[in-house]
């Protein structure tokens, strides 16, 4: 008797890549802020926890809020430890795909923003870093403490720890400016700008700071209305940017 023989069909699975995610559909990364120059993302990564595998398609910075340590592993590449220092700001060049780890029991806490205009020559600074502002003092204020982080044709991001009641000028005819609050903050604007509201809140409160047109002496500054040291980090587009 002829017995037949059957042949199991093989099915060979296709070789499947890591699923990657926009980073605005990544559940720790949250949108706060959008506009033609920046999208900002509040970022909280649970103590211990890895985010999904999400893509930066734009070139971004970001603002530690609080130490942290994190590891962070791009598609494609070797994992890097970072060790981050409260009120750090990095850059990274976009067009990568990463998870972030958090590798202590404390949540890894920033503010990533976006940069949705091209740039040239980003470089962090080199040499001397503090530079001079303009500086007046309300009520027996001091004057702020002004570092150069780094900066672009097009850009330049600061570091400001501003003292009780001090003030600080910024720049007349300038493009707009963005405040990331790294300690808790109370600052009032001296001359509003376009509606411009004050800025307070925790670290990780935003300000958005609209350009001012030359020879508008004065309409533009923040006041700390605190009585403690107010530190934040400042991107001071150039001028001519959009709004």
């Amino acid at each position: 008797m002829a017995v037949g023989l059957v042949v199991a069909p093989i099915v060979v699975a296709a070789a499947q890549g890591p699923k990657i995610v926009d980073v605005t559909h990544e559940p720790s990364h949250h949108l706060v802020l959008s506009n033609d120059h920046v999208r900002v993302l509040n970022v909280i990564v649970a103590p211990r926890a890895t985010t999904l595998i999400h893509r930066h398609d734009h070139d971004y910075l970001f603002v530690t809020l609080g130490d942290a340590d994190v590891t962070s592993t791009k598609v494609g590449d070797t994992a890097v430890k970072l060790v981050l220092r409260d009120g750090e700001v990095r850059y990274a060049a976009g067009g990568f795909a990463h998870a972030a780890s958090n590798n202590i029991d404390t949540p890894f806490h920033n503010v990533t923003i976006e940069l949705l205009q091209s740039a040239t020559h980003e470089q962090p600074c080199a040499a001397s870093c503090a530079e001079p502002a303009p500086c007046s003092v309300a009520r027996g204020g001091a004057c702020p403490t002004v570092t150069r982080v780094m900066g672009a044709d097009q850009w330049t991001v600061v570091s400001v720890t501003l003292p009780a009641s001090g003030r600080l000028d910024l720049v007349d005819g300038a493009g707009p400016v963005l405040v990331v609050a790294v300690s808790g903050v109370r600052l009032t604007r001296g001359g509003l700008v376009n509606g411009d509201a004050s800025i307070r809140g925790g670290p990780g409160t935003l300000g958005w700071v609209s350009a001012a047109a030359r020879g508008a002496a004065g309409a533009r500054a923040l006041v700390n209305a605190s009585r403690e040291p107010a530190r934040f980090v400042m991107v001071q587009f150039r001028s001519g940017a959009r709004e």
